[in-house]
């Protein structure tokens, strides 16, 4: 695992969690019988995701916390939780509460910023590593299409279509980026071969190009269960 991607116990490392940032960020909270989920997201009127944890205030009332805590609930044994394409990490800090050990994974460093402010926030450093990257199917060079009008929650990597995004007027830009596999993070997970691993993939249409990486993962875990997020954001 590339030790430049990895954000535990360093938060300040290359300009992420920039605190003099917070200020201007909006904070909301969802509430449950357990515990009440607290939040930093984007400017609601700008980004989506934002918009429907903003708006809401009962953890119930979004279907994704509500999917994956009714699973954990059920599905006690979970060891660890992967969150790729986690942005502002509504299921990274849920699961974190819950007890469990979580990867979050985004490539979106303004996303990053507001995950880790939520994850200091409730005090959850020692459940969380969080990761600055793309995941890949292999380390070959990637284009990371990203929206610069302030919506963080449509962004991907998918080659068929950059041609689109590149023509899709002012709000696109294009990135390269260095990928990681899901291979790479074998090491990051003690004892993986006795654990269970529950991974949530929210990445706008390129899942294939996740698992592709991700052979010796599948073989490694005890038990692996895979959620899949199939409606896309622009």
């Amino acid at each position: 695992m590339p030790k430049s991607f990895i954000y535990a116990g360093r938060w300040q490392q290359r300009g992420l969690c920039n605190f003099s940032k917070i200020s201007a960020a909006y904070i909301t909270t969802l509430h449950d019988t357990d515990f009440d989920l607290n939040m930093f997201v984007h400017n609601p009127k700008m980004d989506q995701i934002s918009e429907i944890l903003y708006q809401s205030t009962q953890l119930k009332d979004i279907p994704s916390a509500k999917l994956v805590k009714a699973f954990l609930d059920v599905f006690t044994d979970i060891d660890y939780v992967i969150d790729i394409g986690a942005h502002v990490g509504s299921i990274s800090v849920l699961s974190a509460m819950m007890g469990k050990k979580v990867v979050a994974i985004d490539a979106d460093k303004e996303n990053i910023n507001l995950l880790c402010s939520s994850v200091l926030n409730s005090r959850l450093q020692k459940n969380v590593v969080i990761v600055h990257g793309v995941v890949g199917m292999s380390h070959k060079a990637v284009t990371w299409a990203y929206q610069t009008n302030g919506n963080h929650s449509g962004n991907y990597v998918d080659t068929e279509d950059i041609t689109w995004s590149q023509k899709s007027g002012t709000n696109w830009r294009l990135e390269g980026r260095s990928p990681f596999m899901m291979d790479n993070m074998i090491d990051m997970l003690p004892n993986i071969s006795a654990s269970n691993v529950f991974v949530s993939i929210d990445v706008n249409g390129y899942e294939n190009i996740v698992l592709s990486g991700a052979h010796l993962f599948l073989r490694k875990t005890k038990k692996l269960y895979v959620r899949i997020v199939t409606s896309y954001r622009s």
